[in-house]
């Protein structure tokens, strides 16, 4: 939670403190997504790789999806493929996938699913009012929409 927090705030320190949760829980899988997703948002797309490997590890998805996600950040050429495989239901939620959509900018995708969240009632839809890749869809009124169902 602290990492998340710290993440959310935009202050220093959130990878660390993922990476002591890991060491307290190897086997907390939202964590090592959470560790991926800041790492590859703050540029270090190899050491977020292997956060995202240790996460299908621990879920026993296909990393493809991650793959193609990080291709992206480091080569926008490959945003199309990962904006495709990003589309596909995964062994992660459409919150998680809704924002890693946003990072890369493809905010109709974005919304479509968060508002799939809404409909499954999903659990991390709250955080979706702090999380920093939705930052530039927070005036879209499908957002605020989104966001008056969680009550914010």
């Amino acid at each position: 939670t602290l990492g998340l927090v710290l993440m959310c705030s935009g202050r220093e320190g959130a990878a660390d403190a993922f990476r002591q949760a890991l060491e307290l829980a190897p086997e907390m899988h939202p964590v090592a997504y959470l560790l991926g997703k800041h790492l590859a948002m703050t540029g270090d797309v190899e050491e977020a790789g292997a956060a995202f490997d240790r996460f299908a590890e621990l879920t026993g998805g296909d990393p493809s999806v991650y793959r193609a996600y990080l291709a992206a950040v480091s080569d926008p050429s490959q945003r199309s493929q990962a904006l495709t495989a990003l589309q596909e239901p995964a062994f992660f939620g459409p919150v998680q996938r809704a924002a890693l959509l946003a990072h890369l900018g493809d905010y109709d995708a974005s919304l479509t699913l968060l508002e799939e969240a809404v409909r499954s009632r999903s659990p991390y839809l709250p955080w979706a009012n702090a999380m920093p890749e939705f930052q530039g869809m927070r005036s879209d009124s499908r957002f605020q929409s989104i966001l008056a169902w969680v009550r914010f």
